[in-house]
């Protein structure tokens, strides 16, 4: 299966969104939509390889920047190397994972460093006990009031977010670091209290030693709209599984090839 994705767009929405929805099945309004979403932008997720050739020729043809990939080369967060430890060497990274296996990157290996940010809507049950008077029979006399504890229940949501990096490299599935489940004791001296600098700070020493690899961070910011190729509610848009494939598209945009990683 082919996915299809806008990488920027060289021309108005008001003029590429009427010629662009009956090519992905769509009206134009929802066409509109999509092209106003941050890119990348997925437009179209099909079975029929020709067809997305044809469309990403078209859209370069009306001065858009258009790739597409195949869907099984999208590696998702939990076929990652996930980073449970690390530690920085002179001719590369050194990493334990958070299944217990070892892993190493050369730095020049390495060919973009992807930031963003995981947001996930957790649900749970909310439990809360009162003292309450209720009514109760007292013999002859008649009703008498008296406390009873009561517990309600409500359901509850919260919305989570983790920044992440994406780390991409020539040969091998990419490494993941997450901000909330990294040990942070591989940056010695630069080691701080507050996680999140603790993971910028991760980020920093990684790019000095990495100048050759590309970095982007537009997917710190959550996404709104609606993706076409993924069918994913505004909501979702930021979930680990979007972002796993926006990230894919980022990567296989600086490298320009048919395989940013395998």
């Amino acid at each position: 299966m082919d996915i299809v994705a806008l990488m920027s767009l060289g021309t108005s929405v008001e003029q590429e969104a009427p010629r662009l929805a009956p090519e992905i099945g769509a009206t134009a309004y929802d066409a509109a939509l999509l092209l106003r979403t941050p890119m990348p932008v997925p437009l179209l997720r099909t079975d029929d390889h020709a067809r997305a050739v044809q469309l990403v020729e078209r859209l370069r043809g009306r001065g858009h920047d258009a790739i597409a990939c195949d869907a099984a080369t999208v590696i998702g967060a939990d076929a990652m190397t996930q980073i449970a430890d690390f530690r920085f060497h002179s001719d590369g990274l050194a990493v334990a994972s958070l299944r217990g296996t070892q892993d190493s990157v050369a730095w020049g290996e390495i060919v973009a460093l992807v930031r963003a940010t995981y947001r996930a809507r957790v649900e749970y049950v909310e439990k809360t006990q009162k003292r309450e008077l209720t009514a109760a029979r007292a013999g002859l006399v008649g009703i008498q009031l008296a406390k009873k504890t009561v517990t309600h229940s409500a359901m509850k949501a919260n919305d989570v977010h983790e920044q992440v990096l994406y780390i991409f490299r020539r040969r091998g599935v990419p490494l993941l670091a997450s901000q909330l489940r990294m040990e942070y004791g591989g940056l010695g001296p630069h080691l701080r209290a507050v996680q999140l600098e603790n993971f910028t700070t991760f980020i920093q020493l990684l790019r000095e030693r990495t100048p050759q690899a590309a970095y982007d961070d537009r997917l710190l910011t959550p996404r709104p709209g609606r993706s076409r190729a993924g069918s994913t509610p505004a909501t979702a848009a930021s979930s680990p599984e979007s972002v796993d494939l926006l990230a894919h598209l980022i990567a296989l945009g600086f490298s320009r090839s048919a395989q940013p990683y395998r």
